[in-house]
C-alpha cells in the first residue's frame, strides 16, 4: 500500500470519517487493563502528542480514501485494521477511535521503548508516520505487514535471531527497560514472539508495547547491517572521490540514516547495493559533484538518489517519508516540532 500513501497530502484537511467510514471503540475494554503509567499524560520531551494524533488522522483519512476508491471500482478491501478477539481474526476498515486512552498508551509505550533502546524519535517517527500513523492494529491488505511498525515475518525473524543479545539489553536494569519487562510479565506474554505473528503484534493489551519493542529492535538490527556495509564497502570512498574531500561526520550520519530508512522498506542488502550502484551511475555522468551535493536527495532530478530509485523502479519510500514529514510540519502548531533531522 506504500505507493499510494502520497494521497495523504491531498487528504490532509479531512477528518477520520470524511468518507463515511466511522472509527470504532472496540479496543476500549482491553485498554482499561493497561497500567496507570501507560494511560497517563505522556511526556512531550521525545515527541509531542500532536505528532501522534496528526499521524493517526492522516493515516485514517488515507485508508478511508483507499477503501472508498476500491469500492467505487467494484473491488473489495480486506480491511486495513486487524481486531483479534476471542481467538478470532477480524479485519475492518474502521480504525480505532483516537480516545485519550488509545493515544496515551501508544505515546507512553513509544517513549519507553526509545528510552530503553537508546533510540531517538528521529529514528522511528519517519518510518511509523508512513507505515501505520501510530495505529497499533494497522495491517497491509497486500501482504503480511503487521501493526505500528508494519513488521514482516522476515523482520520478526531477524529480531528473534538476535534475541539473546537483545535480552541482555532489555535486562540491563534501566528503569525504562524494567517497565517493559514488568509489563510483559504481568500480561503473561512470552518473548520472543514465535507464532501467530498477526495477533501477537496487534492485539491489546500487550500491544502497542510489543510491536513498538520489535520495531525498535528491528531498527537496531538494520542499523548494524548498514554500519557494517559502510565499513566494508567502498561507498564512502566513492562519495569522497566525487566531492574531492572527506565527508563531514554530520554528512555521513545523515546519509546513513536515510539508507537505514530505505533498508526498512527494501531490505538488506538491496538498499546498500542500490546506493552503491547509484554512486557508480553518478561517476559515469560526471567527474565530480559540487561541495554541497546531497547524495541522498529525493527530488525527481535524474541525478538525485530519489530520481535514480524511481527510474529504476526500486522504491519511492524516501519520497513518501519526506512528504509525510512535511505534512506533519504543516498540520501541527507552529511551536510543535515533530522531528529535528532526517
Amino acid at each position: 500500500m506504500k505507493n499510494l500513501l502520497i494521497k495523504t497530502i491531498i487528504l490532509s484537511s479531512l477528518s477520520v470519517s470524511s468518507f463515511g467510514i466511522e472509527c470504532t471503540n472496540r479496543l476500549n475494554n482491553s485498554l482499561r487493563e493497561l497500567p496507570s503509567w501507560m494511560l497517563s499524560t505522556p511526556s512531550q520531551d521525545k515527541l509531542h502528542s500532536q505528532c501522534v494524533t496528526v499521524s493517526m488522522r492522516q493515516f485514517s483519512a488515507w485508508t478511508d480514501y483507499f477503501t472508498n476508491k476500491r469500492a467505487s471500482q467494484g473491488k473489495p478491501t480486506p480491511g486495513h485494521y486487524l481486531y483479534c478477539e476471542d481467538g478470532l481474526k477480524n479485519r475492518s476498515n474502521s480504525s480505532p477511535c483516537r480516545t485519550e486512552a488509545y493515544v496515551n498508551s501508544i505515546h507512553n509505550s513509544y517513549n519507553t521503548v526509545l528510552e530503553c533502546l537508546d533510540l531517538s524519535s528521529d529514528d522511528l517517527l519517519p518510518l511509523i508516520a508512513v507505515e501505520s500513523g501510530f495505529h497499533l492494529n494497522a495491517v497491509s491488505i497486500f501482504g503480511v505487514d503487521i501493526g505500528i511498525g508494519q513488521l514482516t515475518p522476515p523482520a520478526i525473524t531477524d529480531v528473534n535471531t538476535n534475541w539473546e543479545n537483545y535480552s541482555i539489553e532489555l535486562n540491563s536494569g534501566k528503569a525504562s527497560c524494567k517497565k517493559i519487562i514488568n509489563f510483559m510479565n504481568n500480561q503473561n506474554v512470552e518473548m520472543p514472539v514465535t507464532s501467530n505473528y498477526e495477533c501477537a503484534l496487534t492485539k491489546t493489551p500487550e500491544n502497542p508495547m510489543m510491536n513498538l519493542l520489535y520495531t525498535g529492535l528491528f531498527y537496531k538490527t538494520i542499523t548494524g547491517y548498514i554500519e557494517t556495509f559502510f565499513a566494508q564497502s567502498d561507498v564512502i570512498n566513492k562519495m569522497q572521490v566525487l566531492k574531492g574531500r572527506e565527508l563531514k561526520d554530520s554528512e555521513l550520519a545523515r546519509i546513513k540514516k536515510r539508507i537505514i530508512a530505505l533498508t526498512y522498506n527494501m531490505g538488506y542488502p538491496n538498499s546498500g547495493e542500490a546506493f552503491s550502484n547509484y554512486l557508480d551511475y553518478l561517476s559515469t555522468r560526471m567527474n565530480s559533484v559540487s561541495d554541497s551535493f546531497d547524495f541522498v536527495e529525493v527530488n525527481k532530478n535524474s541525478t538525485s538518489f530519489g530520481g535514480y530509485l524511481k527510474n529504476k523502479g526500486l522504491s519511492s519510500y524516501l519520497n513518501l517519508i519526506i512528504d509525510r514529514l512535511k505534512t506533519l510540519r504543516r498540520k501541527t502548531d507552529k511551536n510543535v516540532s515533530c522531528f529535528k533531522t532526517f
